[in-house]
């Protein structure tokens, strides 16, 4: 009896050592593309083994959209249909409109505004008009966000970014500095520009995203939304500790042979590609050649759903 009961149990380990086995391979990895979107130059990469995320992007003029007009919030003049972008990446797949000051708004097919700035100039969109301190100023960019995009801003973490300048530097060159500065607090430097995000998260996955520059006195100069365009009941359950190890094995991959010092994650971000969810991460590969040390920037799309 014993003899039995010992045998069952040994081919019940050797079945559950089998499943972890198969479940090692790639049942634990998501499958991932290169991203053609988003990636120029691979560098060093060996990309023949990685399947590429096909990008389709096109300018077009929608006959059945020409002479329409569009209004947007807190903008007297009306907007009129120009011309139309189209891709297979749904947030880049918007209808431009045009103001007689040449102020250009872009729309989603839905109606939906993605970006509002002027072309080729630095005129105000929204003028702020006193004395800048950063939290009334933060609160005053929220109200001005929510209300011209019409979202829910309270759901958004806010990040600002100072761009400045030495004033004896006649290139006109400037300097990026994470947080907010002042002149009494930029070290000497004039400030250039406000760069400000306000992003949305899932987990670690962002899935709304919107950004906006400012001038020295805060007023605001262009404004340019990424919303996932995945509806909350459509968002798929992501493991992101998978994600992770599914990036990195094919970081590797591409990288075989190179002496990789270090796989940097950029954001997480939601999306749709010819209709299906997607998950975008760039990812910086730092590795040693010939006694030199490269940076490259990859890009990769996961499709968590395939």
């Amino acid at each position: 009896m014993k003899k039995h009961v010992i045998l069952a149990t040994l081919c019940l380990l050797v079945i559950l050592m089998s499943g972890c086995a198969g479940n090692a391979g790639n049942g634990n990895y998501y499958k991932v593309f290169a991203n053609e979107r988003g990636t120029k130059s691979y560098g060093g990469a060996d990309m023949s083994k990685i399947e590429k995320c096909r990008y389709v992007y096109s300018e077009t003029v929608d006959e059945s959209l020409e002479g329409t007009n569009r209004t947007v919030p807190g903008i007297e003049e009306v907007f009129t249909y120009a011309h139309s972008e189209k891709s297979n990446f749904k947030d880049l797949e918007l209808d431009y409109y045009k103001n007689a000051t040449g102020l250009e708004a872009a729309y989603t097919t839905g109606g939906e505004l993605r970006k509002l700035y002027y072309l080729g100039t630095n005129n105000p969109i929204a003028v702020y008009g006193k004395p800048i301190v950063e939290s009334e100023y933060a609160g005053w960019l929220k109200q001005t966000v929510a209300r011209i995009f019409n979202i829910a801003i309270d759901d958004f973490d806010i990040l600002f970014s100072t761009y400045v300048t030495d004033g004896d530097d006649s290139s006109g060159a400037s300097e990026k500095r994470e947080g907010f500065f002042t002149e009494d607090s930029s070290g000497g430097f004039a400030i250039k520009e406000y760069y400000v995000e306000f992003s949305k998260f899932s987990g670690k996955i962002r899935t709304d995203y919107v950004r906006l520059w400012s001038n020295p006195e805060g007023d605001i100069l262009g404004l340019v939304r990424f919303a996932s365009e995945v509806l909350d009941g459509m968002i798929p359950e992501i493991d992101e500790i998978r994600l992770e190890k599914s990036l990195e094995k094919t970081v590797r991959t591409a990288y075989h042979g190179k002496n990789i010092k270090s796989i940097t994650f950029d954001t997480y971000i939601l999306g749709l590609c010819d209709d299906k969810v997607i998950v975008e991460c760039g990812v910086t590969v730092s590795y040693g050649k010939d006694g030199e040390e490269f940076n490259d920037k990859v890009e990769f799309v996961i499709f968590p759903e395939e």
